[in-house]
């Protein structure tokens, strides 16, 4: 494989000023970056005004958003404005963040905030798919310097967040809705001790937030945070019956930071308290153990008839 050309360039076109409305590029770039190099960027503090595709091709990189860190690993992508509440940086465990970036003025922001309402802002990217492939004949063209007109910029920005979209769509449309509901399920089944959030499940999906709620709701008729919340009583409940855990510890042990949060969606959700229940059980266990010892045959006959007594076959209606 041909070692590729590691190369970033701006764009400030001489006629941009004055077709604001108009789509144009930004910059466009590939990078590699390792160690002991840092590469950090905190779209908080930025001055510029632009709109960001960075796709991973090789090693990983974090972004943070919404007090959440998210992975970014090969053959994904982030979509991110700034300014923004938004850093993204070289994973701290991994050698090197080969990234492949693309990036537009602000008048190209209302189809790119419809692109992540609808999928997501980390977002899976076929390798060898349309997207990438356009990505790489823009870069070419930009390489060999002969991207210098800003009409020609803008429509190659235009195709490419149509190409985007249309890639996404049908990304999204190979799998089907129970699909993405059961991939979602599985996570919880076996994450749920971590603090899973709907951003984290919807990307980890590979859909947006509002699509993975949307399709919840229509099959379970309830949230993903919902059906989360409810496996992990239900496991809370094996536990309270499984030895002496303090309620805090048990709450802890299937997820819940705030115990006090834990107690209330356990009442909520069961109709007592965590405490309550662990005493009704441990009733009803004695009381069923009870009742199977009243009902046991003795040695010395039937339990609760008297052995002169004989039990007949008639039938009574």
């Amino acid at each position: 494989m041909k070692q590729p050309e590691y190369k970033s360039i701006e764009y400030k076109f001489r006629d941009q000023r004055l077709y604001e409305d108009y789509y144009a590029l930004s910059s466009l770039g590939w990078e590699y970056w390792a160690e002991p190099e840092e590469y950090y960027w905190d779209c908080r503090m930025s001055s510029e005004r632009k709109c960001i595709f960075q796709y991973t091709v090789s090693g990983e990189g974090i972004l943070e958003y919404n007090r959440k860190k998210y992975r970014i690993k090969p053959g994904q992508a982030f979509l991110v404005e700034r300014p923004g509440q938004y850093r993204y940086y070289r994973a701290k465990d991994t050698q090197h963040w080969e990234i492949q970036y693309i990036s537009f003025n602000m008048a190209c922001l209302k189809i790119f905030r419809d692109i992540t309402e609808q999928f997501g802002r980390i977002v899976e990217i076929p390798k060898d798919g349309a997207v990438l492939q356009y990505w790489n004949y823009i870069y070419e063209i930009a390489v060999k310097d002969e991207l210098n007109s800003f009409f020609l910029a803008s429509g190659y920005a235009y195709q490419f967040l149509m190409q985007l979209y249309e890639t996404l769509n049908g990304e999204v449309k190979k799998h089907s809705s129970s699909d993405v509901i059961q991939i979602c399920m599985n996570l919880i089944q076996t994450e749920y001790q971590k603090p899973l959030s709907l951003d984290y499940l919807a990307a980890e999906c590979g859909v947006s937030v509002s699509y993975l709620s949307k399709l919840f709701r229509q099959s379970l008729q309830m949230s993903p945070i919902q059906y989360l919340n409810s496996h992990r009583i239900e496991i809370a409940q094996s536990l309270l019956l499984r030895g002496n855990l303090r309620v805090e510890d048990v709450a802890h042990q299937v997820g819940f930071a705030d115990h006090n949060y834990f107690i209330r969606a356990f009442k909520k959700a069961t109709g007592v308290s965590p405490a309550a229940f662990r005493h009704r059980e441990y009733a009803r266990i004695v009381e069923n153990q009870k009742i199977q010892l009243q009902v046991m045959p003795s040695e010395s006959g039937i339990s609760g008839v008297d052995k002169k007594e004989e039990l007949d076959d008639t039938e009574y209606v």
